[in-house]
C-alpha cells in the first residue's frame, strides 16, 4: 500500500497495547508508516509506552475506545509526544452501555473534544456515510452537522460508504460531496448545531425502537 501512494500518507492502526507492541510498532514504520493509530488503551502509562517506542520516527495518534481513557482525557493530552486524537464511537459505546449516536451527542464527547482542542490538536470521532445515501439508520446529515459542533477536522470514512456495490461508487465524487455538505454545516451558527444534536438524538432513539 505504501509504495502505492502518491499524495498521502501511510497511516497504520496498530493492535492495542500488548507485550509485542514495540515490535509491531518497529516493523510498521520499517514498512514507511508515517502515522500510527493506537487503539483500545486504558491508561495514560499505555500512551507514554506508545509515543516512547514511537519515538518521533512518525506521527501519533491515539483512539479513545474506552470509557476510562475518556475519563482521563484531561491527562492524556498534556502527555508530551501526542500528535492527534480520535474517538471510536462504536466501542466506546459498548463501554458505557449506550448506542453510538447517543455518544455522539453526549456532553462526555463535548469534554473530549474540549480538552483535544484546547491543546491545539486535530480531533475527529466516528466515521461518516455518503451524504446521498437514504438506507442508513440515521440521516448523515445530523451525523455531519456534530464534526463542526464539536470542531472536530477529522473524519474517517464507513465501510458503509462504499455499500451495496464498491463498483458502482463514484469516490471521487462521493468525497467532493462530503465535504461540500461539512462545509455547509460549518457555516451554521449553534443554534442549528444545537438543532441537529437534538434531532440525532431524537433519530437514535426512534431507529432503535424500529430495530
Amino acid at each position: 500500500v505504501g509504495q502505492a501512494l502518491v499524495k498521502s500518507e501511510l497511516f497504520v492502526r496498530i493492535n492495542s497495547p500488548h507485550p509485542g507492541l514495540g515490535a509491531e510498532i518497529d516493523r510498521v514504520i520499517a514498512l514507511g508508516a508515517k502515522a500510527i493509530m493506537l487503539p483500545f488503551f486504558d491508561t495514560t502509562d499505555d500512551v507514554r509506552a506508545f509515543v516512547d517506542r514511537v519515538g518521533g520516527r512518525a506521527r501519533t495518534v491515539l483512539l479513545v475506545e474506552t470509557a476510562r481513557s475518556a475519563m482521563i482525557i484531561d491527562d492524556i493530552v498534556a502527555i508530551d509526544g501526542v500528535d492527534e486524537i480520535h474517538v471510536g464511537l462504536n466501542d466506546l459505546r459498548l463501554s458505557l452501555g449506550i448506542s453510538g449516536f447517543e455518544v455522539m451527542a453526549s456532553p462526555l464527547l463535548g469534554k473530549v473534544s474540549a480538552a483535544v482542542r484546547g491543546a491545539g490538536m486535530p480531533f475527529g470521532f466516528g466515521r461518516i456515510g455518503r451524504p446521498d445515501d437514504r438506507n442508513l439508520p440515521v440521516d448523515p446529515e445530523l451525523v455531519y452537522a456534530q464534526y463542526p459542533r464539536l470542531m472536530a477536522d477529522r473524519a474517517f470514512v464507513s465501510r458503509y460508504f462504499l455499500l451495496p456495490d464498491p463498483d458502482r461508487i463514484d469516490l471521487v465524487r462521493s468525497v467532493a460531496d462530503f465535504r461540500a455538505r461539512m462545509n455547509d454545516w460549518a457555516s451554521r451558527d449553534t443554534v442549528a448545531l444545537e438543532a441537529a444534536r437534538i434531532a440525532l438524538l431524537d433519530a437514535a432513539t426512534r431507529a432503535q425502537i424500529a430495530g
